[in-house]
């Protein structure tokens, strides 16, 4: 049922043994999960943001990592639709929130920068209304401004938009917290949705930049993409670089920040602060 659903309207699906092994594999994850968050089984971990054109750290994206005895290769993209689907998504956010900004006070302390930490918001986290109140509340705990701080979302949370979700968002921005656009192309992305909501900034997705230079198509795309963010005075970050050859091109096209295992893979704390 679960996967005719997926698949869309008016579809079905004949049964395969692997649905039962999915479904056996979810349901241990959920029971682990359970409490994960009291036994401090949760950390962040933070990947380095580059200013192309001056090849210097201009602040880091806050990912979450789960240590759980069991399930050691269980990623993000596996465990974060369980946490939301358990209603567990607003304290595990709000943790991650409180890491990050904790963190970045002390490198902005360190480095006497204005470094900003980048957060991904659950499309979840939005229907509680009391959201932007706890940012604020959190951004005042570290003595820090809404420049600090720069809250990513994906595509197709626009789609279903509502009033109290533009709300939300133009709050932000009137506190001065950045708003990116996650995975940009590889969702429902259109004009309309951009220009009717206070985004300032795009973040490329990692598919299109790992074509870069061999598909002509997905580099067309990557020109298109920039050269559109740069005429809506965007900002555009490329994800996913994993060789010299995509970070010079991308610095042709005067892209704004790059991010990746060429420049640097997420880190802990204490190796944020010795890079520093």
């Amino acid at each position: 049922m679960y996967s005719s659903k997926n698949a869309g309207k008016d579809s079905f699906t004949f049964f395969e043994s692997s649905m039962r092994d999915t479904l056996n594999r979810q349901s241990s994850i959920e029971a682990e999960l359970k409490g994960s968050l009291e036994r401090n089984e949760f950390h962040v971990v933070y990947q380095p943001k580059y200013e192309i054109c001056s090849n210097t750290i201009i602040g880091f994206e806050a990912l979450i990592r789960w240590n759980n005895t069991k399930f050691t290769d269980s990623n993000p993209d596996e465990f974060i639709p369980i946490l939301e689907q358990m209603g567990l998504i607003n304290d595990v956010g709000m943790f991650v929130l409180d890491n990050a900004l904790s963190m970045i006070k002390k490198w902005q302390d360190i480095t006497q920068r204005p470094l900003q930490m980048a957060v991904n918001i659950s499309p979840i986290q939005f229907n509680d209304p009391s959201l932007f109140q706890q940012i604020q509340q959190i951004l005042a705990k570290y003595n820090l401004t809404g420049h600090s701080l720069e809250i990513e979302i994906t595509e197709g949370i626009l789609l279903d938009a509502t009033k109290e979700l533009k709300s939300t968002l133009n709050d932000m921005r009137k506190a001065s917290i950045a708003i990116a656009l996650d995975d940009f192309g590889t969702g429902y992305s259109s004009l309309s949705y951009i220009k009717d909501y206070p985004i300032n900034s795009i973040k490329i997705d990692r598919s299109f930049i790992e074509e870069m230079n061999k598909n002509k198509t997905h580099t067309a795309l990557v020109n298109a993409m920039v050269s559109l963010a740069h005429s809506l005075d965007f900002h555009v970050t490329a994800e996913g670089i994993e060789c010299d050859a995509q970070l010079a091109y991308l610095k042709e096209l005067k892209c704004d920040i790059a991010q990746g295992y060429f420049l640097s893979r997420p880190i802990t704390a204490d190796k944020v602060t010795e890079l520093l």
